[in-house]
């Protein structure tokens, strides 16, 4: 037997579950965050204000809190190949889920864009990335000078590497430098560092 349900009923159950009739208390962020299935967070100006629309009394000191001194919110290339915010919490849930399509997906873009030749191709690239990443996060600028590559080649591969690492989820994104609202450059870290052990 089927249920009819109204449209406006489902819009207004919609509207409410992304916390956009009304605003959860600001102790509430993380619940928040994972209600919506995380942030895109392409744009650092957008994310904010999306998170402003449904937590009351959020600051984005607070948030930055969350992401880069609490470590509850985490920022990483994640659903369709793009930056989001996701509590550290669900991350290896949503992880895991979308992994095999993200992987594919950009495993199939980068042997047709000619970046690499095989899926595999920049694993040893990984482990140097990794290991500079051993003392705390750092910038694709500061790896590049540690890596001794130079121009827009390098960049352009070790940009592409962290953020295939990022994919993997071996990276995430770590402190960024200028103002919360036009971050100018990022600094990456090893996730297992950053995180800790989460399941």
């Amino acid at each position: 037997m089927a249920v009819e349900v109204p449209l406006k009923a489902v819009t207004c159950f919609t509207l409410q579950r992304h916390h956009l009739i009304e605003r959860a208390e600001r102790g509430r962020l993380l619940d928040v965050v994972d209600d919506i299935l995380g942030v895109n967070a392409q744009g650092v100006l957008n994310a904010y204000i999306s998170l402003w629309d449904r937590v009351e009394g959020l600051t984005p000191s607070r948030i930055g809190e969350m992401l880069y001194v609490e470590r509850g919110l985490v920022k990483t290339w994640l659903m369709r190949n793009t930056v989001h915010i996701v509590s550290a919490r669900l991350l290896p849930l949503r992880r895991g889920a979308l992994l095999g399509p993200l992987l594919r997906e950009w495993n199939r873009w980068a042997m047709r864009a000619g970046a690499k030749g095989r899926e595999d191709e920049w694993e040893p690239l990984h482990r140097r990335v990794l290991e500079l990443l051993d003392d705390g996060p750092l910038s694709v600028r500061e790896m590049l000078s540690l890596l001794g590559w130079g121009g827009v080649e390098g960049r352009r591969l070790l940009s592409r590497v962290v953020r295939e690492m990022s994919l993997k989820g071996l990276l995430c994104h770590a402190y960024a430098e200028g103002p919360w609202y036009h971050a100018a450059e990022y600094r990456f870290a090893r996730i297992d560092r950053w995180l800790g052990e989460i399941d």
